[in-house]
């Protein structure tokens, strides 16, 4: 094989989503200055005390006086909800995690946008869940709630965003590093977000007060993931590349679901066979099944073990079991992982604006022309796939393409294409790799 599989190819396609955020050029902002923007930043005077400084309730309270008004009590406590998100998902983290710090920031993130898309909403009810919803809600809203709202101006301010979504400038804070707020990163934060807060419904008073309060925030999420416009009927293209990173993700949380299950299977399956051995010394084809049929839900399961993780084995020698067994399910998941994404690239080959998706994909997965798959190795990883597909009873997974039926039929057509064209093969894939 010229191509070499990340070792972390697992963990890259869970992450999928923020290589095509990167791609996609997303709002960014840095994780130190979200955590100042929330908290605030300490000072120490010439005694030796500590201050907090430029917090998220005090940049509101000086905003406030500048506007010449009063502080507004909800405000203030929707503020120190903020606040305290803050301090739950900044504190005590270990800041040399990458990872750890972006989910942090993706947390604290969310409690900001769900704050301020609410407060738009408050200038004008939103008559469809679609994405001219954001322009319209920016266009005719943001302006007016520049000038009616304090909290607001600090949230534009402190956190670089200009405008949402497609709109034009209509908020500019003085700092040329303001961008637009896309709705891919309100889903993602928002997302990351609620998992927070479902994980800890108890723990926010001002949650557990505000009845609706996931409602609200699921209308958000849903809002921004809408592709189509029902007015204008235009298709959002990068919302409609990000389905099949969602499509690629959850295979993958599936797939993982199913090695956990073929592993605990094995363990079985070896306890019951050196007992076999043990007693007859059988270790017949027929025998072997029927134990393996024991413990799996049904004989398809027992076959696609039996044909893809069992191949190496030396039922003579079962020192080697767990190490061969181990191998060979790695090679299936890995390959499972590859094929998917190489059908999803083949398949949205030539459609107008998908260079964003093909770039993060192939960004996951570490290809170039210079690292790419020879064709044997396409024709493997499409036969394992087409073998692990036969696991998935979860259909919804595959809703995206009509059903698992319909998938079937693509990734079969692509497998025969693939055997077909046996020179062809490797300039074909090099070439749509980087697309």
């Amino acid at each position: 094989m010229t191509y070499q599989i990340p070792v972390d190819l697992r963990d890259r396609i869970n992450k999928l989503d923020r290589f095509y955020a990167k791609h996609a050029n997303c709002y960014t902002i840095d994780y130190d200055q979200v955590k100042e923007a929330i908290l605030g930043r300490i000072e120490t005077d010439k005694n030796g005390k500590q201050t907090v400084v430029d917090s998220l309730d005090q940049a509101y309270k000086a905003q406030v006086i500048e506007d010449g008004k009063q502080e507004d009590k909800v405000r203030l406590a929707q503020i120190s909800h903020i606040m305290e998100i803050g301090k739950d998902v900044f504190s005590k983290l270990d800041e040399t995690d990458n990872e750890l710090k972006r989910t942090a920031k993706e947390r604290a993130l969310g409690a900001i946008f769900y704050r301020l898309i609410r407060l738009l909403n408050l200038y004008k009810t939103p008559v469809v869940y679609a994405p001219s919803y954001f322009k319209r809600l920016t266009q005719a809203v943001v302006g007016e709630a520049e000038v009616n709202s304090s909290l607001v101006k600090v949230i534009m301010s402190r956190f670089q965003i200009k405008d949402l979504d497609e709109a034009g400038s209509m908020i500019t804070p003085d700092n040329p590093k303001a961008k637009s707020l896309d709705r891919l990163s309100i889903i993602m934060c928002c997302n990351a977000y609620k998992e927070h807060l479902e994980k800890a419904r108890d723990r926010y008073n001002y949650v557990v007060k505000d009845k609706e309060y996931f409602t609200h925030l699921d209308n958000i999420i849903r809002r921004a993931k809408a592709i189509v416009d029902p007015e204008t009927k235009v298709v959002n293209p990068l919302l409609a590349q990000f389905q099949y990173v969602l499509f690629i993700r959850n295979f993958n949380h599936v797939l993982e679901e199913k090695w956990s299950e073929i592993a605990t299977i094995l363990t079985l399956f070896k306890a019951d066979l050196i007992k076999l051995q043990t007693t007859n010394n059988d270790t017949t084809p027929a025998s072997i099944m029927k134990v393996l049929i024991k413990h799996c839900p049904d004989v398809a399961f027992a076959t696609y073990i039996k044909n893809n993780v069992l191949v190496n084995v030396d039922f003579q020698d079962m020192s080697t079991f767990d190490k061969k067994c181990k191998e060979m399910l790695e090679v299936c998941y890995e390959y499972s992982l590859i094929a998917l994404c190489l059908t999803v690239l083949k398949f949205t080959e030539g459609k107008k604006n998908y260079e964003v998706l093909h770039t993060a994909i192939n960004d996951a997965l570490m290809r170039s022309p210079q690292n790419g798959l020879d064709h044997q190795d396409i024709i493997n990883a499409y036969t394992v796939l087409q073998d692990s597909i036969t696991l998935m009873e979860r259909t919804s997974v595959f809703e995206l393409w009509g059903g698992k039926e319909t998938f079937e039929q693509i990734l079969d057509k692509q497998a025969a294409a693939a055997k077909q064209k046996l020179p062809k093969v490797d300039e074909e894939i090099k070439s749509f790799a980087m697309i």
